[in-house]
């Protein structure tokens, strides 16, 4: 694996300089050491990105786009991971207490609305069903709307991501014949 020490960050919308970059040698893998916190270090490895401790001056000359875009696709992967969080937490809710959760706090998820990423927010909550979107705050990003819906003694739950990067989370997904579909400008993320 190729190692490289001490690379300086500018800020790329993060306020945690990188310590640590490993590639290997044909490039398929990068590892990555931040000092960040716990939250975003969970994050990171959800989406492949292991910690090491080394860093990567002289690689990222060699290399400079593909870090950039591993990281810039972890840091979107926020997005998907934290509104899967909440749907299957509504879920577990909904099961537990016959209703949704109208706030993010009532769900003890431990999660935080406001991140340098992402806005979150319970949009809409009945006994039938709870809205809930991920509005991005960064240029390039897509946004997030997803849904979670009461079916006779159980849930259907549904993430969307919007097709194109921007900062308005898509329309609300729709529930027909007990399946959900996401609207018009947006695609069920897998």
């Amino acid at each position: 694996m190729l190692c490289c020490r001490n690379w300086e960050v500018p800020k790329l919308a993060l306020d945690y300089p990188i310590n640590a970059i490993y590639f290997s040698g044909d490039l398929t893998m990068i590892t990555i050491n931040r000092v960040r916190p716990i939250q975003w270090v969970a994050i990171a490895l959800l989406t492949g990105l292991t910690m090491a401790s080394c860093g990567a001056r002289e690689a990222l000359e060699e290399v400079p786009d593909i870090v950039d875009s591993a990281i810039d696709e972890a840091l979107q992967s926020e997005g998907k991971t934290v509104m899967g969080t909440i749907v299957r937490g509504q879920e577990a809710f909904f099961l537990g207490e016959g209703q949704f959760a109208d706030t993010l706090n009532d769900l003890a998820l431990g999660l935080t609305p406001e991140t340098d990423q992402y806005s979150y927010a319970i949009v809409e909550a009945d006994e039938t069903k709870v809205i809930t979107t991920a509005t991005a705050k960064q240029e390039g990003f897509k946004s997030y709307t997803a849904a979670v819906y009461a079916v006779e003694n159980s849930t259907v739950r549904i993430v969307c991501e919007a097709d194109t990067p921007g900062s308005t989370p898509p329309d609300p997904p729709q529930l027909a014949d007990a399946e959900a579909t996401c609207a018009a400008g947006s695609t069920a993320v897998k």
